[in-house]
């Protein structure tokens, strides 16, 4: 009886492992366009990002920094220069937008939660604790930065 039980429940994970190995592949794998193609997105966009580019970038562990401007702001140095520093963790998606239009300055992180930066005064200390606390993935500099 109790060689019995040990059995099921060995079957019983074996089976988990395989679940959770195909639910892996499939969330890991290739997202495509409407138009059947894979997204090239640099870590610099100026331009707005469609909702599938934006899901492909999250997807892909990095975190969006979303700045739609109408005079180009002084922090947007930077900006540019931790989107560079950083390039395989952040995608700055900077848009010029009319002097009529809302500007708006938000980051999109972790769980795909957008949280408005509004009248947020960025430094590059102040840029890089947005960024550490954010990131999916994080880059040494983040985790040493914690101890």
């Amino acid at each position: 009886m109790e060689m019995n039980r040990e059995r099921a429940m060995a079957i019983f994970i074996g089976v988990i492992m395989v679940l959770s190995m195909a639910g892996f592949a499939m969330n890991s794998s290739t997202i495509t366009t409407s138009q059947g193609q894979t997204p090239q997105i640099s870590n610099i966009v100026e331009k707005p990002l469609t909702p599938e580019e934006t899901v492909f970038v999250l997807r892909t562990g990095r975190i969006i920094i979303r700045d739609y401007y109408a005079e180009e702001p002084a922090y947007m140095n930077v900006l540019t220069s931790l989107a560079g520093k950083f390039e395989r963790y952040i995608v700055l998606e900077k848009v010029k937008v009319e002097s009529n239009q809302t500007s708006k300055f938000e980051i999109i992180g972790k769980t795909g939660e957008i949280k408005d930066l509004g009248n947020y005064t960025i430094t590059e200390e102040s840029a890089m604790d947005l960024f550490c606390e954010y990131a999916i993935l994080q880059p040494k500099e983040c985790l040493l930065r914690s101890m």
